[in-house]
């Protein structure tokens, strides 16, 4: 376990014993391990967001030049014990595309050998909405953003009206009792769907 950042990281990573192994082979023997890790984790934290890593060797066709790489799909967001199942999946699924863009003759390099499978876990905490923040300085005098004003939680809801209702300057966006007006007025279903969002 290391510190990243204040997420606590967990790294499984086993070496590939024979280089010519599958990624298929790679998951199926590595399954069990990988969804007793992230089921633990999941009694532990509520969310987690995890990735597979694919250490690969490869060879360049024309020079025979050697060099590593590491495969890594996007990060995969899980709840509950249902979704593990669909991760491995998904994350095998990326990779042997991943894999296979090298190996079909587009790519100059081709898979020598595959090294070593990590799956890299982390706790994963939602950013939430809160107080207005201040603009920062670097983007005053950018066009094109607006900070609106909330006094409440309806910012993403604000922000939907504000595009529709075509508000194009910063004084035309800090009139707070408009929105209030819109929603009233004819906006109740955005927000309806916005405060699941918010």
């Amino acid at each position: 376990m290391t510190q990243a950042g204040l997420d606590t990281f967990f790294v499984y990573s086993r070496a590939v014993e024979d280089s010519k192994t599958s990624i298929e082979t790679l998951v199926i023997n590595n399954n069990n391990a990988i969804i007793n890790l992230l089921r633990n984790l999941l009694n532990v934290y509520s969310t987690i967001k995890a990735r597979f890593v694919i250490r690969v060797t490869l060879v360049q066709q024309k020079i025979g030049e050697l060099k590593q790489t590491d495969l890594a799909p996007s990060y995969f967001v899980s709840h509950n014990h249902t979704q593990i199942k669909t991760f491995i999946f998904e994350q095998t699924s990326d990779v042997i595309r991943r894999l296979n863009t090298y190996n079909t003759g587009s790519s100059s390099w081709s898979i020598a050998s595959i090294e070593s499978i990590d799956v890299h876990i982390a706790k994963y905490q939602m950013i939430r909405g809160g107080k207005r923040m201040k603009t920062p300085r670097q983007l005053l005098n950018k066009h094109g953003l607006i900070n609106i004003p909330t006094d409440n939680s309806k910012c993403f809801a604000y922000c939907a009206i504000a595009c529709y209702e075509g508000i194009r300057t910063k004084a035309q966006a800090e009139k707070l009792q408009q929105y209030k007006d819109w929603i009233a007025r004819s906006y109740n279903d955005v927000t309806g769907v916005c405060s699941k969002i918010d």
